[in-house]
C-alpha cells in the first residue's frame, strides 16, 4: 500500500489537491488493484493520499531548520580544528610533565662527579616518551659535533622549557661543570611545579562549574518552561486584548 501511494504521488498531473487529482487517484488505484478492494477501501486510500499531498504542499522552510542547516556545516567544518586544539592542549601538558621528569632526573645525575652531557642524554633517552625521537637524533649526531647536535635538539622542539634545558646542556658541554650549568634548576622546577598546581586548580574549578551547570540544568529548564514561557505568553495575549480595546474606542 505504501509503495502504491508513493507511485500515485509521483504520477504526472497530481500536483494540487483538487477534484481532478481525486479523480485521477481513484482511477489509478482502481487500475492498479482492480476489483480486489471495495469502494470504501478505495476511498480510504484516496483520502490517505490526499492527506499526504496536502502535507507535501504545506511544507516550507521553518526557522529552526534554516538555523540547523547553517549550524551543522559550521560544526562539521570547525570540529576538526577544535579537536586539534584540544589535543594540542593535552599534548602540551604531557610535554611539560615530561620536561619536569627530565629536570628531576638531572637533579640526581648532576651529583655524580664524572657524569657527562652524553651520559645525561642517554639517561633522558631511556625514559623519554614524547621527546624520544629528537633525543635519539641528537645522540646519533653527537659524535660528529656536540654543539651542533644540541643546537639541532633545541631548534627541533618549540617548547620553551625544553629549549632552556637544551641550553643548559650546551653550556655544560662548553667545559662548564654540570652542577654550575644547572645551578638554577631548582628554581625552575619550583616554578614548573607551581604552574602545574595552578593549572590543576583551574581545571578543577572549570569542571566543578560545568558540573554545577549540568546539575542545575533540569531545575532551570523547569522554571523556564513552567514560569517564564507562560508569563510571556500571557503578556502577549493581554497586549492583544489591550490593542483590540484601543481600536474599538
Amino acid at each position: 500500500m505504501v509503495e502504491l501511494e508513493r507511485q500515485i504521488l509521483r504520477s504526472p498531473g497530481i500536483s494540487t489537491a483538487d477534484d481532478d487529482a481525486v479523480t485521477q487517484i481513484v482511477t489509478t488505484v482502481t487500475k492498479q488493484i482492480g476489483l480486489k478492494l471495495d469502494k470504501g477501501k478505495v476511498e480510504a486510500i484516496t483520502q490517505r493520499v490526499m492527506d499526504k499531498l496536502d502535507r507535501y504542499q504545506a511544507e516550507y522552510w521553518k526557522w529552526w531548520e534554516v538555523m540547523l542547516a547553517l549550524a551543522l556545516p559550521m560544526l562539521g567544518y570547525y570540529s576538526p580544528i577544535w579537536t586539534l586544539h584540544f589535543q594540542r592542549r593535552l599534548r602540551l601538558t604531557d610535554m611539560r610533565h615530561e620536561v619536569y621528569q627530565f629536570q628531576t632526573m638531572i637533579m640526581i645525575l648532576r651529583e655524580f662527579e664524572r657524569i657527562s652531557v652524553e651520559a645525561i642524554l642517554e639517561w633522558l633517552y631511556s625514559y623519554a616518551i614524547i621527546f624520544k625521537a629528537p633525543l635519539e637524533k641528537c645522540l646519533a649526531y653527537y659524535s660528529a659535533g656536540a654543539q651542533e647536535a644540541l643546537q639541532g635538539l633545541k631548534n627541533e622542539i618549540a617548547l620553551e622549557e625544553f629549549q632552556r634545558l637544551s641550553e643548559h646542556l650546551a653550556q655544560a658541554e662548553e667545559k662548564i661543570p654540570i652542577r654550575k650549568a644547572f645551578d638554577d634548576l631548582q628554581s625552575e622546577m619550583g616554578f614548573q611545579f607551581e604552574r602545574r598546581r595552578l593549572d590543576y586548580e583551574k581545571d578543577l574549578d572549570m569542571k566543578a562549574e560545568l558540573g554545577r551547570m549540568i546539575g542545575f540544568a533540569p531545575m532551570y529548564s523547569m522554571i523556564f518552561a513552567y514560569l517564564v514561557i507562560p508569563l510571556i505568553w500571557m503578556s502577549f495575549k493581554q497586549m492583544d486584548v489591550y490593542f483590540q480595546q484601543i481600536q474599538n474606542l
